[in-house]
């Protein structure tokens, strides 16, 4: 089986505006095709399920979801072969990869540098102002985006701040990465092993062909993982450069570039 694994924000999102002009109809030739698409995000399990129906990956497998930069999977009930817990707003069944944030409160404070205080918000407790003004998004969308349960965002006008908190995390053993608007804090393995995690959990993707997509370094990991890659650029270039021998690169930034890899590239492997 052929499935596709891809990032949101950059990939299938315009990393502005969120549009994602182009992406329904091309998901549904793949769910023709018997392509399954799993999203592969940082964003939580309630932006991810939103953003998976808005786009229309309701594909032979139904939801299958890698949140969080790889901190939990979910997925239909009866696609996984266990699950920890069932989220009563969307239904899906969860498994944690990673520990939750309220345990990790202490290291948290402690990566973010003392002259910086007050000048890094942390996505998980900032005031809807300013998640909307980090992550550009409005309401509802901006209160899932703050409902973290396993990895921090940290976002700052002051590029140093971050740059100083990553160094911090790492010392403190976070998994540090790098998202296209903000840094994450985690202590999961990343995109990738949530992957290998969701291919071992559920039996109908056990020895499948992955296709990846992304566009930042949070995504590294991922494209280089999988059986096929293929990078979304930004505006001004690439945002990410996997470590593998051979990688598409899609003529187009997002959503453009999206569509283009699910059209060409899943074509040449069908």
């Amino acid at each position: 089986m052929l499935v596709v694994a891809t990032d949101l924000d950059g990939t299938a999102l315009d990393l502005e505006t969120y549009r994602y002009d182009g992406v329904p109809e091309e998901a549904r030739r793949l769910a023709l095709l018997g392509v399954p698409v799993v999203v592969a995000t940082s964003k939580t399990l309630w932006e991810a399920w939103l953003y998976w129906r808005r786009l229309g990956f309701d594909g032979p497998l139904g939801a299958l979801l890698v949140v969080e930069v790889g901190s939990a999977v979910a997925g239909d009930p009866g696609i996984l072969a266990w699950w920890d817990w069932v989220d009563p707003e969307t239904g899906l069944a969860v498994i944690d990869l990673a520990p939750r944030l309220d345990a990790l409160e202490g290291l948290v404070e402690r990566a973010i540098p003392p002259r910086c205080r007050g000048r890094v918000a942390r996505i998980s407790r900032a005031p809807p102002e300013a998640v909307e003004e980090a992550l550009g998004l409005r309401g509802e969308e901006a209160l899932m985006a703050s409902r973290r349960l396993y990895d921090e965002a940290l976002w700052s006008r002051d590029p140093g701040c971050l740059e100083e908190a990553a160094r911090r995390a790492y010392g403190l053993g976070f998994n540090v990465r790098r998202g296209a608007r903000v840094l994450h804090l985690t202590m999961a393995g990343g995109k990738a092993r949530g992957l290998e995690a969701l291919e071992r959990l559920a039996p109908a993707l056990r020895g499948a062909e992955w296709v990846a997509m992304g566009d930042s370094p949070s995504d590294a990991d991922m494209l280089e993982w999988a059986s096929h890659a293929v990078v979304i650029p930004h505006g001004s270039g690439l945002g990410v450069r996997p470590r593998r021998a051979s990688y598409h690169v899609a003529p187009y930034p997002a959503p453009e570039g999206w569509v283009w890899a699910a059209r060409r590239v899943v074509e040449s492997l069908l």
